[in-house]
């Protein structure tokens, strides 16, 4: 995470570090770490060229996942480690289903 910070930095990139998980919300104590970008159709914000050097940059790291969400005016990425992001599919998931069986 901290060479992909520093490319993000160097590249000029707003970014920011979260926890993902709920951790405020359900009171597990589960949460993974993760960066944040977001790219607005209006140019506020990162730059629309450089969604496509992200998307090059991500593509050479095979140990992270570089998951899309698009939101109303722009598109969003969320990165993370592999391992963190199958736990947190997995946790979503139980979440999902205890919500379902209340």
């Amino acid at each position: 995470m901290k060479k992909i910070i520093a490319w993000l930095e160097e590249n000029g990139m707003e970014y920011s570090v979260n926890k993902y998980g709920n951790p405020h919300y359900f009171n597990d104590g589960f949460s993974v770490d993760g960066i944040q970008i977001a790219f607005y159709f209006d140019g506020i914000g990162n730059k629309p060229e450089s969604e496509k050097l992200l998307l090059n940059y991500m593509k050479r790291k095979r140990s992270y996942v570089c998951q899309h969400i698009r939101f109303g005016v722009g598109r969003s990425y969320r990165i993370m480690n592999v391992f963190d992001a199958v736990r947190l599919e997995e946790h979503e998931k139980a979440v999902s289903n205890a919500v379902e069986k209340f």
